[in-house]
């Protein structure tokens, strides 16, 4: 629970299930158990000063960075300590009282361990200091013959005058110290069967082997469930993989090429993957009718989503403008105006038992019927072939729900 930072919830068995059950304080919150075992003294009670301070009236969070604190945090330190001391009471009192029966808490002999989460226990631990050497023998627990409750100490020194004796001590309540020596110490762990008789061959020969046959009937079944359900029914792929595939195969549909920019595009305008991110982003959101200083303020906050330079910034707002300027959008705004514009409009087709999505750019769906793609793509080594595919997979499937196939159009930007 350390380690991962994490700490499952506690099952909740049946009364008189066998087993220990490792929590923390928080997650026994609410439950009981007939023994509750305290672990981790050294754990401390509390930071010694505080990492942060919260005012909910100023909506101020003051926190303790590279070892500096503010001056906010630094006035209010001293209460925020306080405050996590008391919390860490109230969890001590959480954790104690989860016993029913009987509560085993960790202490040390000669003196309690102070600064531990369990420390504020102690109090009722720890008998007087002139009484700790009287005790006698509770009931329910062995006599211990030693008159010492630690086991070993540094240099084999004997035990103190404040040393707590083993057995039952009422100050006026009722505590018992137990000799560690009455324990079976580093036991090795039993790790055989629990149910033996269960593999016992105390039954005729043609039982087992009729047990046998069902078994591997049974585990042969499951083999083969087991490869049936690994086996996918259907493959999901995007558009742009499948186009990619086909590898040379024109296009089915017929298309119209549209170059916006055309030889006026600067040969040393940005390229690749995260420009073409950009523009796709910035077409996606900026109104059909949005004038530069709109398509700027658009392109500056998705280029600082994305990490775009401010040259891929400045190329968007151009190729971004001349898109919008282009008279094809003009049918889009009329579009966008009478409701039939459907803009990063996602598209599913099953196609054989392969199940292909994508997003087409912009959708007009009236009757004719149009799609457009947009593509920033200007490398000549490029495959131009795999958008025409994929525009003409957009037409296909769109087509199926319509009356008629709609006109796919690629723009190069």
């Amino acid at each position: 629970a350390a380690e991962g930072a994490a700490s499952a919830e506690a099952p909740i068995l049946e009364e008189g299930s066998e087993g220990v059950r490792l929590m923390t304080v928080h997650k026994a919150k609410g439950l009981e158990f007939p023994v509750v075992i305290l672990a981790d003294l050294t754990c401390k009670l509390s930071r010694a000063d505080a990492g942060r301070w919260i005012d909910p009236d100023r909506k101020l969070c003051a926190l303790r960075l590279g070892g500096w604190a503010p001056h906010d945090l630094l006035r209010q330190g001293s209460i925020e300590v306080a405050r996590d001391q008391a919390e860490a009471v109230r969890l001590a009192y959480v954790a104690a009282t989860r016993a029913r029966d009987l509560l085993v808490v960790p202490a040390v002999g000669d003196e309690a361990f102070e600064g531990g989460w369990v420390d504020p226990l102690y109090k009722a631990v720890y008998p007087p200091a002139g009484a700790r050497r009287e005790s006698r023998r509770a009931p329910g627990c062995p006599a211990f013959a030693s008159k010492d409750a630690v086991l070993m100490r540094p240099g084999g020194d004997p035990a103190r005058p404040a040393t707590v004796a083993p057995g039952l001590h009422e100050f006026p309540q009722a505590v018992v110290w137990w000799d560690p020596r009455a324990l079976t110490l580093n036991a090795e762990p039993s790790l055989g069967l629990r149910r033996d008789d269960l593999i016992v061959k105390d039954v005729d020969m043609f039982t087992v082997d009729q047990k046998l046959h069902e078994y591997e009937s049974w585990r042969a079944s499951r083999d083969e469930a087991i490869v049936s359900g690994a086996r996918p029914t259907l493959t999901v792929r995007t558009v742009t993989e499948v186009a990619q595939s086909l590898d040379a195969e024109p296009a089915t549909t017929s298309l119209e090429i549209i170059d916006v920019t055309g030889r006026e595009a600067p040969r040393d305008r940005p390229s690749g993957v995260r420009f073409g991110t950009l523009v796709h982003a910035v077409l996606s959101l900026v109104p059909l009718d949005a004038g530069r200083d709109t398509i700027r303020a658009v392109a500056e906050t998705q280029g600082r989503i994305v990490g775009a330079s401010e040259q891929e910034v400045a190329a968007t707002i151009e190729s971004v403008t001349a898109v919008l300027a282009h008279p094809l959008l003009q049918r889009a705004r009329e579009a966008a105006q009478n409701g039939t514009l459907r803009r990063e409009f996602p598209v599913v087709a099953l196609s054989g038992d392969t199940l292909v999505e994508g997003a087409v750019d912009l959708f007009i769906d009236d009757a004719e019927g149009l799609v457009i793609d947009f593509k920033t793509d200007r490398d000549p080594e490029v495959d131009f072939g795999q958008y025409e595919r994929q525009v003409a997979f957009y037409c296909e499937a769109l087509g199926r729900l319509r009356t008629s196939t709609p006109r796919g159009v690629l723009m190069r930007i």
